[in-house]
């Protein structure tokens, strides 16, 4: 063999085996992103669209028990300033206060709710 072919074979053969090699990746990608767009289709979006309806009823359920708790906390409050009014006048006026943390107030968190003096 000269050298010659000695030197086209050592650099041939790393180039065609990286050309088979690409080749080989660019197929076996395609075939895997095929696959996983037929999953993704088939599998996947059924369950988040029904996970979506059922997310969104749970925020509703949600939004209902938080309204209910600060109605149930607003009513606490006030019973507490009218069982300890001193006149007819500071009864009255527990009822139609609003509580320290009500959403009409500035200044004023969900962290912060429970705490015994409002921010």
């Amino acid at each position: 063999m000269s050298i010659k072919t000695k030197f086209l074979l050592l650099t041939a053969l790393p180039i065609v085996a990286f050309v088979v090699f690409i080749g080989l990746s660019w197929w076996t990608l395609q075939t895997m992103y095929g696959t996983a767009e037929k999953l993704i289709e088939r599998e996947m979006l059924p369950l988040v669209n029904q996970d979506v309806v059922k997310l969104n009823g749970l925020q509703a359920s949600i939004k209902s028990m938080l309204e209910a708790d600060r109605d149930v906390h607003a009513a606490v409050i006030a019973q507490d300033r009218s069982l300890v009014a001193s006149t007819p006048e500071e009864a009255t006026a527990a009822d139609t206060r609003p509580a320290p943390c009500s959403p009409g107030r500035p200044k004023c968190s969900t962290m912060n709710r429970w705490a015994s003096t409002p921010s």
